[in-house]
């Protein structure tokens, strides 16, 4: 009898961790399908896991991509550093969310490491300056870094 009540609490345990997995699945499978790129006949298309790539999640088009990576050297004095990780691939556009500014504008990225640049939409959000940032798809691929990464950015704007 003793040894009944723990193996039950651990048979609950486990029943409510493939529970929680289903959820998670299931919210994955949302987020994929809301990203997912319309296809050419306008019908939404179901993902599969090797049609999900960076490439087919990214909705910049080549020109808004050559507009972001054409940066101006002069526009707005430095910010800061912030390091930054891969915010919400549903949300397209050239963005970074970050606390190191209190209004919205226009701003450059730039990866010390490789000497990339690009242009984005500085998107205030709530912490200390030294909080970290969430950087849009789009962006990280114009900058080339990896997408599973911390990456420290000089930020000016």
């Amino acid at each position: 009898m003793i040894l009944a009540r723990p193996f039950a609490l651990i048979c609950l345990c486990a029943v409510m961790m493939v529970a929680g997995c289903a959820e998670i699945d299931a919210g994955i499978d949302r987020v994929l399908k809301r990203a997912q790129p319309a296809q050419a006949n306008g019908s939404q298309g179901v993902p599969t896991s090797s049609s999900v790539t960076p490439e087919t999640l990214d909705q910049a088009s080549v020109a808004e991509r050559a507009r972001a990576q054409q940066v101006s050297t002069g526009a707005g004095g430095r910010l800061g550093s912030t390091v930054a990780s891969l915010g919400d691939v549903a949300e397209p556009g050239f963005w970074l969310k970050t606390p190191l500014v209190s209004t919205a504008r226009d701003g450059q990225l730039r990866d010390p490491k490789t000497g990339a640049k690009v242009a984005v939409r500085l998107i205030p959000i709530n912490g200390p300056a030294t909080a970290g940032s969430r950087i849009s798809l789009s962006a990280m691929r114009a900058l080339e870094v990896n997408l599973a990464d911390l990456v420290t950015l000089e930020v000016t704007g």
